[in-house]
């Protein structure tokens, strides 16, 4: 990823993000202030492989249930990748990220605009470029050490606190809205883009 910025920058001096196609049934979609079912749910979606550190995972899971047995965990990954992971991702409360490595984290994408709070280590790659577009609610809930015990601290904060998941989603909503919308970003900057290459 950081090897594709450079020669993209060296070409045309900046760089254009993967975006994602946002519709209108996203754009209405509430951020709710609570619990979003009966039981508060955290998840991670990805395919059974190192890069996304299932046993960190499983090791923030349960020091989280540990303090809050109610939490149901939803390991969507491990046994295969969930095909239909957006839908997923929109039923639960908080998204866990652990990777290791991300060229450019679709799933924080689907967080985003699937109004879902999302925290976790800040893998390689593409995350520290998403986060430079934070206001600061996702920059509190993202960290640099690989620390089980801090990061489940972070999910439990999020989990009691209402205000601070409100922010955190509508951080998202903003980066994803201003950052990432393929309508709005193919017609401005892609297409400008090839409009230099074609001169």
């Amino acid at each position: 990823w950081n090897g594709f910025k450079k020669w993209v920058k060296g070409i045309n001096g900046e760089v254009f993000f993967n975006p994602i196609i946002i519709n209108d049934t996203m754009r209405h979609r509430n951020i709710k202030n609570g619990i979003k079912g009966d039981v508060p749910v955290i998840g991670a979606v990805g395919r059974n492989a190192d890069q996304k550190d299932w046993t960190s995972f499983h090791c923030v899971a349960d020091k989280v249930c540990a303090i809050r047995p109610e939490v149901e965990v939803w390991n969507l990954g491990e046994e295969g990748f969930c095909k239909n992971a957006n839908e997923r991702i929109k039923d639960m409360d908080i998204f866990v990220m652990t990777s290791k490595h991300e060229e450019l984290p679709t799933t924080v994408l689907e967080c985003f605009v699937s109004k879902t709070a999302i925290c976790g280590f800040i893998p390689r790659g593409g995350m520290s470029d998403i986060l430079s577009f934070s206001n600061g609610a996702l920059k509190e809930v993202f960290i640099e050490e690989r620390d089980t015990d801090k990061l489940a601290s972070i999910v439990l904060k999020i989990l009691n606190d209402d205000e601070l998941r409100q922010r955190i989603v509508e951080d998202g909503w903003q980066i994803v809205t201003n950052h990432f919308d393929a309508v709005k970003n193919c017609r401005g900057q892609l297409l400008e883009i090839y409009r230099r290459f074609i001169k």
